[in-house]
C-alpha cells in the first residue's frame, strides 16, 4: 500500500472517530437531561394517593409487598384490623402475581424510599391504608 493511501485511510478513520465522539457527547447530554426530568417526576409522586389492583403478601420473612404489572413495591401497612385479617397468611410467588390467592384492590399513599438516579433508578414504597377483595 502506498504511503499516500495509508495517510488517506488514517485521516478518514480519525474523521469517523471524531464524529462518533461528538455524537456520543450529544447522546450523553440528551440522556442526562431525560434522567433529570425523570428524577423530578419521580420526586413529584411523593404523597400522591393511588388505587391499584394486584397481589399482596410476604416474600421473605415478614416483609409485606404489593405486586402487579407496574412492579413490586414494599408495603407499609396502615390499615385497620379488618384489612389485616383480609391479608393474613398471604404469600407472594417469586415470579408473577396473577395466580396469587391474595389479589386485592388497595388505596395507598406513594412514599419515595430512594431518590431516582441514573445508575439505580428509584425506589417507591406504598403506605397501604385500605384493602378490598
Amino acid at each position: 500500500m502506498s504511503k499516500k493511501l495509508i495517510n488517506i485511510a488514517f485521516s478518514a478513520l480519525m474523521a469517523l472517530m471524531s464524529t462518533t465522539a461528538v455524537a456520543q457527547d450529544t447522546d450523553t447530554t440528551e440522556v442526562m437531561g431525560a434522567v433529570e426530568q425523570m428524577a423530578k417526576l419521580h420526586a413529584s409522586l411523593k404523597g400522591k394517593t393511588v388505587t391499584m389492583n394486584g397481589a399482596i403478601g410476604t416474600l421473605v420473612s415478614d416483609t409485606l409487598y404489593f405486586k402487579n404489572d407496574h412492579g413490586q413495591f414494599q408495603v407499609q401497612f396502615d390499615a385497620g384490623r379488618s384489612a389485616r385479617k383480609l391479608i393474613e397468611g398471604c404469600e407472594l410467588e417469586w415470579f408473577g402475581w396473577a395466580n396469587s390467592d391474595c389479589i386485592v384492590e388497595v388505596d395507598a399513599e406513594v412514599e419515595i424510599e430512594t431518590a431516582f438516579t441514573f445508575a439505580e433508578g428509584g425506589e417507591i414504597k406504598l403506605i397501604v391504608y385500605e384493602v378490598r377483595r
